[in-house]
């Protein structure tokens, strides 16, 4: 019985072992520039055209993303045909707190006046 349960006790490891080992082998490597890539959004800004909310629209698939959306690590800088805004405040928890009131000049630094 103690040989039994030995046998099927090691029998256990070596499953765990293995299937540790899958893991290990399927789990992507590190990404060494997590945060350094930079990529555009398309800015969509409520009130006008009946849009209740502020919204970014992922240009590759389309898709609409909230602000608030954990998706973003930070916004670098905002332009239209009129001017360049370029974002002062901390991206540290990514965006959820940042401002998108782009005249108030202690969140947002203007190119052109």
């Amino acid at each position: 019985m103690v040989a039994t349960c030995k046998l099927l006790f090691s029998a256990l490891e070596k499953e765990e072992e293995e299937r540790q080992k899958m893991e290990d082998a399927e789990r992507p490597p590190e990404d060494t520039l997590f945060g350094r890539r930079i990529h555009c959004w398309v800015l969509i800004k409520a009130g006008k055209r009946q849009v209740p909310k502020d919204f970014f629209i992922e240009p590759f698939t389309g898709t609409e993303v909230l602000i608030d959306s954990d998706t973003f690590l930070g916004v670098e800088a905002v332009w239209n045909h009129q001017n360049l805004w370029s974002c002062i405040q901390s991206s540290e928890d990514g965006i959820k707190e940042t401002k998108i009131f782009f005249f108030d000049h202690l969140f947002w630094k203007t190119v052109k006046s």
